[in-house]
């Protein structure tokens, strides 16, 4: 392997394990002081040119208002095609997205009248959670702080620090019983293999592949 090569993994891994410890901080999981998580979280984005927004309220402020963010002559939103935020090559992508988002929220709604509320957010998360499959990273499991062999945990109880991880997976496992993911195929092993065998879904069911429990495939 090229040495440049090497360098840019190494040095990829090692920035992807301080984006963790950030991202750890914007769920104010990284220790029980908020100032403390704000301050890390602030310092760690900072160092990969990503400042965290630090919570949902400033979030919704900064796409609605701008808030945080470039001052422009007027108003900026990140939902109108006309903001001075974007140039005119980006209005019609932007209008794109407004409409995908209307779309989607109405098919949200006619989901959640159907199907009541409480199946649509059960499916949000929970089910959601439990879609994650741990994997072994070997060394860089360490490197990333164990996001990727814990990540089952850390979607359950997203609370919980990088540095108890570990002990919050092993407790999990017996309650969860089949329900719990793990992988152990060599990544790249996996990564190839994703990359070849899951191109498109479909249901288990012989005479309507809509329906039934959906898999990867990789054959029309």
């Amino acid at each position: 392997m090229p040495l440049g090569v090497f360098y840019w993994i190494l040095q990829g891994s090692v920035q992807m394990g301080l984006w963790v410890i950030g991202h750890e901080c914007g769920y104010q999981a990284f220790s029980n002081y908020t100032w403390l998580n704000d301050t890390i979280g602030y310092i760690t984005r900072a160092c990969l040119h990503r400042i965290s927004l630090g919570n949902i309220v400033i979030a919704l402020l900064y796409v609605c208002s701008n808030v945080s963010s470039q001052k422009y002559e007027k108003f900026a939103n990140h939902f109108d095609p006309k903001s001075p935020v974007y140039n005119d090559r980006e209005c019609s992508q932007i209008l794109m997205t407004g409409v995908g988002l209307i779309v989607t929220s109405y098919g949200l709604y006619k989901l959640a009248l159907a199907q009541g509320f409480t199946w649509l957010m059960m499916w949000n998360w929970l089910r959601g959670a439990l879609a994650i499959i741990d994997r072994d990273y070997c060394v860089f499991n360490r490197v990333l702080h164990h996001i990727t062999d814990t990540h089952v945990a850390h979607h359950l109880l997203f609370t919980i620090p990088h540095y108890h991880a570990m002990e919050a997976t092993k407790a999990i496992k017996p309650t969860l019983g089949e329900y719990y993911q793990f992988d152990d195929t060599l990544i790249i092993k996996a990564m190839w293999r994703e990359t070849t065998e899951c191109f498109f879904v479909e249901g288990d069911e012989a005479e309507d592949k809509s329906k039934g429990i959906c898999w990867f495939n990789n054959k029309m």
